[in-house]
C-alpha cells in the first residue's frame, strides 16, 4: 500500500507517492530527509509558480503592446484617410472658387448685353441673354453641388476625427507604462 503526500505553494499543489517503508521511516524519525525533500520540493514548486506568475504577466504585456500596435496602426490610417479628405475639401474650394470666377464673367456679359446697343437685332439678343442665363443657371448649379461636396466632406473629417479619440486616448493611457 502507497501513501500520498501532498505540498501546497500557490495555486499549485503536488503530491509524492510515499512507499510502506517511507512512511514508516518518516514516521520512526526518518523524518528530517523527508522534510529536506519536501523543502526542496516545496522551493522548485515556488519557483515554477514565480515562472508560470511572470510568463502570464509577460502575455499581459505582449497583448497590451499588440493592442498598442494596432491601435497606432489604426491612427495612422485614419489620419491618412482624413489627410486625403481635407485635401479633397481644399480642391472642391478651389474648384468653386474658379467656378465663381466664371460665374462674375457670365454675369458681367449679362450685364453688358443688358446694356447693349439697340443696333443687334432683338431675336439675336434675347437668344444671346437665354444662352447666358443657361450657362448662368448651370455654373450656379455646379457651384451648389462643390457646396454640398465639401459640407459632406468636413462632416465626414468630423466623423472620422471622433472615431480616432477614443483608439488614442487609449494609446496614450498606456504607452505611460
Amino acid at each position: 500500500m502507497f501513501l500520498f503526500r501532498c505540498v501546497s505553494s500557490g495555486f499549485l499543489v503536488a503530491c509524492l507517492l510515499v512507499s510502506p517503508a517511507a512512511a514508516l521511516e518518516t514516521a520512526a524519525g526518518g523524518s528530517a530527509a523527508v522534510a529536506a525533500e519536501l523543502e526542496a520540493l516545496t522551493a522548485s514548486i515556488e519557483r515554477l509558480t514565480a515562472i508560470l506568475e511572470a510568463q502570464s504577466g509577460s502575455e499581459k504585456e505582449d497583448l497590451l503592446y499588440q493592442k498598442l500596435n494596432l491601435a497606432i496602426a489604426y491612427l495612422n490610417f485614419r489620419s491618412r484617410r482624413i489627410e486625403m479628405l481635407e485635401q479633397d475639401v481644399q480642391q472642391a474650394r478651389a474648384a468653386k472658387g474658379q467656378i465663381e470666377s466664371t460665374l462674375t464673367v457670365w454675369l458681367q456679359q449679362r450685364e453688358e448685353l443688358a446694356d447693349a446697343d439697340s443696333a443687334i437685332a432683338s431675336e439675336e439678343v434675347r437668344q444671346r441673354r437665354d444662352e447666358i442665363q443657361m450657362r448662368i443657371d448651370l455654373v450656379r448649379e455646379r457651384v451648389a453641388r462643390l457646396d454640398d461636396e465639401i459640407v459632406s466632406l468636413e462632416n465626414r473629417i468630423y466623423e472620422l476625427q471622433g472615431q480616432i479619440d477614443s483608439v488614442e486616448e487609449f494609446v496614450q493611457k498606456n504607452l505611460a507604462l
